[in-house]
């Protein structure tokens, strides 16, 4: 499946919004960039969005030992590459599991 064409793009963008999370085009993006914009109960709703969407990847993925370890699962305060990785299974989950069963159906049809 490419994810390249626009109509996955807007889904994509779209599934961002519906999960009320900043959009992730690349994980090395600072969402402190886009935090910093908002009024602060906005940007603590969206950090804890944020979290529950890593903590329901983190709970129903089935991840090896030392990709745990990659992903800071565990540990209190995870340093900035693991956070990179959980953006990069936050962004896996939106894709993956979301928006391709959805754009596979609709072109099936």
């Amino acid at each position: 499946m490419i994810f390249s064409d626009p109509f996955t793009k807007v889904m994509i963008e779209a599934a961002y919004h519906e999960l009320g999370i900043a959009p992730i085009s690349y994980t090395s993006y600072d969402f402190n960039k886009i935090l910093s914009s908002l009024s602060p109960e906005e940007a603590r709703k969206m950090k804890r969005k944020f979290r529950k969407i890593w903590r329901k990847c983190a709970k129903n993925t089935k991840y090896s030992s030392q990709y745990r370890k990659q992903l800071g699962i565990g540990t209190q305060s995870p340093s900035k590459a693991q956070k990179m990785n959980r953006k990069r299974e936050v962004v896996r989950h939106v894709v993956v599991d979301i928006v391709a069963p959805v754009v596979k159906k609709m072109t099936n049809q």
